[in-house]
């Protein structure tokens, strides 16, 4: 057997393998096409001598292929040894056959609105995906429960049609767990991925790793969109959003990036509606505390913001409602047409690697010399300013036993994969991870409303 595999050189530069089971040598691009569009398992009904192993990562492509401008994408090029496959065409599947890669034909595609629905996705994944995505849930949602309290699934939830006061009460656990998933990314560059849906999040909380802001709020909406409960993107801002401001997000994300954003979304949060209720709820984890508000209580977040500390300073975010269209076109941008969204996360954005309650883990480029220690010179100048222990660094040369639970193996792991994560064949220099011990509630505690607290027994908030 050999792997045909397709890579999204024009989007999120990920690979996408299929298996080729016969001795075929090539393979028809019309039959692709159909191929594409079927279930793994109805392929296999129908007969097809291909196969994928990763379901999840495979549906990340048949939406690309199948559902184009849903992605934000305009019409897609396929691309073998130099060769333009279209209809008519064949694949070369023989023996260790060429990547094939994905190019865009820019030829005006309009992007519609009410073609992006992470809601009908998120439906049609669950479908048929099931056992995968529901066992990766109920195996989260699970994993802490105290003994003798019956045990959660997805599956008999949405089946049972859940009162008001069972979905409030099952959201909340939700949101606990997610906000307790590691804020990590260093398994994006594990698995050379550099942002996962909502659906993937599940599958990789299972695994005991996590996310970041908008992964996680993203997972959130997933469960929400399943049990039909109402939610909206909120998003965060460093300048507070007109109205008009707002509507530029339609202008831009219509236009397909080519007109000017008013800003960056810096943060993304949800409000879900359950009866009468509202509720604004930011499960990020790290370096940002477990929100779970009611109407009334976030009032005072959407009027005047909120300051969220950061490792090297004070963010102030300005809260925004906006149509779930543009929420879901802001994942849809994070999850097909950013490349580096791991790098920028960890290098970049001040998040690092992982944000924990007692370490920080961030990571730098070393290129030795002068530029290694000023480097170092920097982190410990902000380990300084915040009253902190002095970081410690680990590189190739390093050969610390144990932090936190992690020993020399992990760190030299971390480092070859983002190495190997990094596009830039050129670059000779080195990874250097910064170890930063925190003190303790060095973040804030949670903001959880006093009606919501009561549904838990142990003290995890700070009522507002």
């Amino acid at each position: 057997m050999s792997e045909l595999v397709f890579k999204d050189t024009a989007g999120n530069n990920l690979c996408y393998p299929i298996t080729v089971i016969g001795d075929q040598a090539d393979w028809q691009f019309d039959s692709f096409l159909d191929f594409m569009k079927l279930s793994p398992e109805a392929a296999d009904d129908e007969g097809f001598l291909f196969a994928v192993e990763d379901r999840i990562r495979h549906e990340k492509f048949s939406y690309l292929v199948n559902s184009t401008a849903a992605t934000l994408n305009s019409n897609l090029r396929f691309i073998q040894d130099g060769k333009i496959i279209s209809n008519g065409d064949l694949f070369i599947v023989g023996e260790s056959p060429p990547i094939v890669e994905i190019s865009r034909i820019d030829e005006g595609a309009k992007i519609e609105a009410s073609g992006i629905s992470l809601k009908k996705r998120s439906k049609n994944v669950f479908k048929d995906h099931n056992q995968i995505i529901a066992d990766a849930i109920d195996q989260t949602l699970n994993r802490k429960i105290v003994p003798n309290q019956i045990q959660y699934s997805i599956n008999l939830l949405i089946e049972s049609d859940p009162d008001e006061a069972t979905l409030i009460e099952f959201i909340l656990h939700v949101a606990r767990v997610i906000h307790h998933a590691p804020f990590e990314n260093w398994s994006k560059f594990e698995e050379k991925i550099p942002y996962r849906n909502g659906h993937e999040m599940w599958v990789n909380f299972s695994k005991g790793r996590g996310g970041v802001c908008s992964e996680k709020s993203a997972s959130l909406k997933f469960i929400c969109d399943l049990l039909g409960i109402k939610n909206r993107p909120v998003i965060g801002t460093g300048v507070p959003l007109s109205s008009a401001q707002i509507e530029s997000f339609n202008n831009f994300f219509i236009s397909g990036g080519k007109t000017e954003p008013p800003c960056e979304i810096k943060h993304l949060l949800l409000e879900i509606e359950i009866g009468s209720d509202v509720y604004l709820i930011d499960v990020t984890g790290g370096n940002v505390p477990l929100m779970f508000l009611n109407e009334s209580d976030s009032i005072p977040f959407y009027n005047t913001g909120y300051s969220v500390r950061m490792m090297s300073r004070t963010d102030k975010l300005f809260l925004s409602k906006i149509p779930e269209w543009i929420g879901d076109a802001h994942l849809a941008v994070c999850e097909y047409h950013l490349p580096d969204a791991h790098f920028d996360l960890s290098f970049n954005q001040d998040l690092g690697l992982e944000i924990n309650d007692s370490l920080y883990t961030g990571v730098f480029f070393d290129f030795g010399g002068d530029q290694s220690e000023d480097m170092r010179a920097h982190f410990r100048k902000i380990g300084a300013s915040q009253n902190l222990v002095s970081p410690k660094f680990f590189n190739k040369s390093s050969s610390l036993v144990n932090v936190c639970g992690r020993g020399a193996k992990f760190y030299q792991d971390a480092r070859a994969n983002i190495l190997n994560s990094y596009n830039n064949r050129n670059y000779t220099g080195d990874i250097t991870i910064v170890l930063q011990p925190l003190n303790k509630n060095f973040w804030s505690r949670p903001m959880v409303s006093q009606n919501i607290a009561e549904l838990v027994e142990e003290q995890i908030y700070s009522t507002v």
